[in-house]
């Protein structure tokens, strides 16, 4: 076998695991994304978001804002399928929403 039929083996094998790889990950990644039909809006929002929790269960699960540098600005209970967040007291920015139940956490950026 020459030094080039060896090379193009090589990058074959090497083509082939990306192909998997990536393969998988968009796999795993869909099947995050499809695992909760939440919602929220309006984004940008100026006075009150409105978060739809879709098929997120309500016990036990927590709404929390948290500005760029860690700190929580807001925490909620949820008690209904959709709730509202006044944050009209909020300086514009950026903000993480995080959703939390006893198994699983959702994270929407929010612009204010």
């Amino acid at each position: 076998m020459n030094a080039n039929a060896k090379l193009n083996i090589f990058f074959f094998k090497i083509n082939h695991s990306i192909k998997i790889s990536n393969s998988y990950y968009t796999r795993r990644l869909k099947s995050c994304l499809n695992k909760s039909n939440f919602s929220v809006y309006p984004n940008p929002a100026k006075d009150r978001l409105t978060i739809n929790l879709g098929d997120i269960p309500l016990k036990n699960t927590t709404l929390k804002l948290v500005n760029v540098i860690g700190e929580t600005v807001l925490e909620k209970q949820v008690n209904a399928n959709s709730e509202t967040l006044t944050i009209s007291h909020l300086p514009a920015g950026v903000y993480s929403l995080i959703i939390t139940t006893p198994t699983e956490r959702f994270t929407e950026k929010i612009v204010n």
